[in-house]
């Protein structure tokens, strides 16, 4: 193996394979890679661990029947920017001369919780440092300094989702003091309740002191298109100033394959014409895995699923396939 391997050219591609010299290893995989240089490594590995993360896009237009519109799309930007100082900075900027400073945020898992958790920790900081150090260098009568409003008012932030928060806790217990009834999987193993995918950490704090009462600035508000809210919708869009896109997310990810014989063939197609230093063959088989909204599909162990499997939400093993580890 390289010893840079993280400068990788995302030419990269896993194996399964059920050839080994090791008796211990009766299958394994192998992520072959390349670096920035073009130079091959392999690393084998009895289980893999996918961390690919996700990416974001807005939508190019709006589909028909949308909750929104152009001029909506047009004050969009993806969590994913938002959350970074470049994306503080525009809100600062873009938020700076707003009397009533109004944001809406779309979705509701991770992601929207930490645009609302930077509105009000980060954003707003950055605009009473701004409005003091213009104070401070005598420039108050410049840009309606003294009339600027650096805070976020009550029900200035608002969390647009679709559909029920879901919420890690560890056990029923800690739900039950939550009073949390939205429990759309508990796992029989650990007794955990939305342990893939619940909100943690500073996500979680911001939405319990949301339903507590706490936090003011910051309001969920549940979309129901169906029971004629799509005028308050609209309304709350119109009067935005920055809509950020908090979903979208399709997941990151590396060709799987099969070999089609003992040894690893190479994702490379030089190499697979020629043959490669892990073994020869005919080539490899592609495996499909199931894909929903644009997210890899993964089983209550969070193993990847194939195309192919119906998963029925259990904890029981889905593999990727029968040989895989």
């Amino acid at each position: 193996s390289k010893d840079d391997k993280s400068k990788t050219s995302g030419q990269n591609a896993l194996y399964c394979d059920t050839g080994s010299d090791d008796e211990k290893m009766s299958s394994y995989w192998v992520l072959r890679c390349r670096t920035r240089d073009n130079e091959a490594y392999s690393v084998f590995a009895q289980n893999i661990v996918m961390a690919t993360g996700g990416s974001q896009k807005l939508p190019s237009s709006p589909p028909p029947s949308s909750f929104y519109n152009s001029q909506h799309l047009a004050k969009m930007v993806t969590s994913d920017t938002f959350i970074t100082s470049e994306g503080i900075s525009a809100a600062v900027s873009k938020l700076w001369s707003c009397k009533n400073k109004r944001v809406v945020i779309i979705g509701g898992s991770h992601s929207a919780f930490s645009a609302g958790w930077v509105c009000i920790n980060k954003i707003q900081v950055a605009l009473k440092e701004r409005r003091a150090a213009l104070l401070a260098s005598g420039k108050d009568k410049d840009d309606g300094v003294k009339s600027a409003n650096d805070l976020f008012g009550n029900s200035s932030v608002c969390i647009l989702h679709r559909s029920h928060v879901r919420v890690f806790y560890e056990t029923r217990k800690e739900a039950d003091i939550d009073n949390y009834i939205d429990i759309k999987h508990t796992s029989k193993q650990t007794g955990q309740i939305n342990p893939f995918g619940g909100l943690r950490g500073d996500a979680k704090q911001l939405w319990r002191s949301i339903r507590t009462g706490q936090e003011q600035r910051v309001f969920m508000k549940l979309m129901k298109l169906e029971n004629n809210q799509q005028a308050l919708i609209g309304r709350l869009l119109d009067e935005a100033s920055i809509i950020v896109w908090a979903t979208g997310y399709t997941t990151n990810s590396v060709p799987i394959r099969e070999s089609g014989t003992k040894g690893v063939c190479s994702p490379f197609p030089s190499d697979l014409e020629q043959g490669s230093g892990l073994g020869s063959g005919p080539g490899s088989m592609e495996i499909s895995m199931q894909v929903s909204q644009g997210q890899i599909v993964v089983d209550n162990m969070a193993r990847l699923v194939l195309a192919s499997v119906t998963v029925d939400h259990s904890d029981l093993p889905v593999p990727i396939t029968g040989r895989s580890p």
